[in-house]
C-alpha cells in the first residue's frame, strides 16, 4: 500500500479520486508558490485540492520541493527518505481537510504526521 493510499484510507474513508505527487526543484516550486500563493520563495510542500464535488471525491496534487526536503532533512537530522515521506503525508493530510494555519493546528497535524510516519517506516 502506498503512503498516499494509507493516509487517504484512514483520513477520508471510502472516497475515490486521484492524487498526484510531483517532485520539483527550488525554481519550479517557487514559481508555483509565487503564482498561486503569492509567496516568492521555494517551499517544501504545496497541496492543491482539485475536487469538483467536495465531499464525494478526493482529487488533488501534492508538489514536493525536493531540494528543500534535502536541506530540511540535514537540518532536522533525519534521512532524506523520511523527510520526503513526511512531506507526502503532510500534503495528503491537507487534501483530507487538515489545516496548519495556527500553532495548535500545526501541533495536531505534526502528531498525525508522526503517526503515519511511524506506521510507514516501521
Amino acid at each position: 500500500m502506498t503512503i498516499v493510499n494509507q493516509v487517504v484510507r484512514e483520513e477520508a474513508g471510502d472516497k475515490e479520486g486521484e492524487i498526484s505527487v510531483v517532485f520539483l526543484p527550488d525554481e519550479a516550486i517557487q514559481g508555483i508558490n509565487r503564482s498561486f500563493l503569492k509567496h516568492d520563495y521555494p517551499t517544501d510542500v504545496i497541496a492543491f485540492n482539485l475536487e469538483d464535488n467536495p465531499g464525494e471525491v478526493l482529487d488533488g496534487e501534492v508538489y514536493i520541493g525536493f531540494e528543500q526536503a534535502r536541506m530540511h532533512a540535514k537540518e532536522y537530522g533525519v534521512s532524506y527518505r523520511e523527510e520526503i515521506h513526511r512531506l507526502i503525508i503532510h500534503g495528503v493530510l491537507h487534501l483530507c481537510g487538515w489545516e496548519d494555519d495556527t500553532p495548535p493546528k500545526k501541533r495536531k497535524m505534526a502528531v498525525r504526521e508522526n503517526y503515519f510516519l511511524t506506521k510507514i517506516l516501521n
